[in-house]
């Protein structure tokens, strides 16, 4: 099919599709309960007939569009104009107008053409895929596609609210990732829209117990998927922190597996936690508690047997000590363990560790308060009050001596003296 026959094809389609939303939106909502058998059946087979139609065209335009450049979504550099390309078209504006007829499809009441009135699965899969196959464009995750980003996370949220699709739905968001990076943050985006905005609370414990359930070996061979899963996981941790801190204990189980990148992963999501849910005074004893097991799981890395773990331990503490997240308490040890890691045998860790130190040491929270004069002062007041608590020093013998000669012998002159008087008296009683 050439160019000017798909452009022909999707207007015809779209103008279909558009006289059959307006079509339905009068009927559906000007019927009652009880809407004639032979309307709703021609309605809903022209509704599936044209959705179908619509779909597929678009799948087929995003396809060639994949095909040019699977890199940047367009045309290769290079390339020679072909004859079929001489007509010519944005379909970045009629890629958004389709999304939108979808979106617009969606707010009807669709289930009162089925019977039981219940929307066929088929029918959302269908959109589903189309909003998934679009979402394969790496265009997608530019700025000037963020209408059409916003468009297709509506339909997903539209679906899994009225439809229950959220378990197909994260399915869909792992299959994805582990394809196409340029994805972490569209679906990061996606799912924070869903669960705060349509309710699909139990979507992230569902991607994170389908990542957790991935094989580790299958994680340590495949770099690619597992790094999209990883930079997923840190960037839900960032959008929703309160939402990750109760699927943590399905992660920590890749502390003690063999892909780095999942160390690194979990590690991060503790120091989002950590920065963005268990810092300040106001904290309970179970937060404190949870803070302290982050932050020792977090100690205990800084020795991982991978340096680039090793590495990002270091970065993720410089940024909680920029964000003043590390109690006092355990400042002291964090500086400790830093300063040993300035003989590691990679040039990188040890470049962490003296990003580390000097964050450690820009952040001192008594930097402001070390004054000279005040300490000196108060110097001499811990002095005073020392020396009035210690008994005096014991003197020098000698000179201790010689203070005390004149006294003992004006004491032994005295007692001289009156033994001398009290043999005097003896002897005057015998003569008498």
């Amino acid at each position: 099919m050439t160019s000017d026959q798909k452009q022909l094809g999707f207007n015809v389609s779209t103008r279909g599709m558009e006289s059959l939303v307006e079509e339905l939106a009068q009927l559906l909502n000007a019927s009652s309960q009880l809407m004639d058998p032979e309307d709703r059946l021609t309605s809903l087979n022209t509704m599936k007939m044209m959705l179908y139609s619509f779909c597929q065209l678009i799948d087929l335009i995003e396809a060639d569009q994949l095909q040019n450049d699977p890199i940047t979504g367009g045309k290769q550099k290079g390339k020679k104009k072909g004859k079929d390309d001489d007509f010519t078209w944005d379909w970045d504006k009629e890629r958004l107008r389709a999304v939108t007829l979808l979106y617009n499809l969606l707010q009807l009441k669709l289930s009162m053409l089925f019977d039981p009135p219940t929307v066929e699965e088929e029918v959302i899969n269908l959109i589903a895929s189309t909003c998934f196959k679009i979402l394969e464009n790496p265009t997608l995750a530019h700025q000037r596609t963020k209408d059409t980003r916003a468009g297709i996370i509506q339909v997903l949220g539209t679906m899994n609210k009225r439809y229950n699709y959220t378990l197909s739905c994260g399915l869909k968001f792992i299959q994805h990732l582990k394809h196409f990076e340029h994805l972490v943050q569209v679906l990061g985006q996606a799912t924070e829209t869903l669960v705060r905005e349509y309710g699909c609370a139990s979507l992230v414990t569902s991607l994170v117990r389908e990542i957790s359930r991935v094989d580790t070996r299958e994680l340590a061979r495949d770099t690619s998927g597992t790094r999209s899963y990883s930079l997923f996981l840190v960037d839900l941790a960032e959008r929703m922190p309160d939402m990750m801190k109760p699927n943590i204990a399905l992660l920590t189980s890749h502390l003690d597996g063999d892909s780095y990148t999942m160390r690194k992963c979990v590690l991060g999501v503790l120091a989002e936690i950590v920065a963005k849910q268990l810092s300040g005074e106001e904290l309970d004893d179970g937060g404190k508690d949870d803070r302290d097991s982050f932050l020792d799981c977090l100690e205990d890395h800084m020795h991982d047997v991978n340096s680039f773990v090793r590495s990002h331990v270091l970065h993720c503490w410089s940024r909680l000590c920029k964000d003043k997240c590390i109690p006092l308490s355990r400042q002291h040890r964090v500086l400790e363990l830093s300063a040993g890691r300035l003989q590691d045998k990679s040039s990188n860790v040890r470049k962490a560790a003296v990003q580390l130190l000097t964050t450690l040491l820009e952040s001192n929270p008594f930097a402001a308060k070390l004054q000279t004069e005040e300490l000196e002062s108060k110097l001499e007041e811990e002095a005073v009050k020392l020396k009035q608590l210690n008994p005096e020093e014991a003197a020098d013998p000698v000179e201790a001596w010689g203070n005390m000669e004149k006294t003992v012998r004006a004491c032994l002159e005295r007692v001289e003296e009156g033994e001398r008087r009290g043999r005097g008296k003896q002897i005057g009683r015998a003569h008498v």
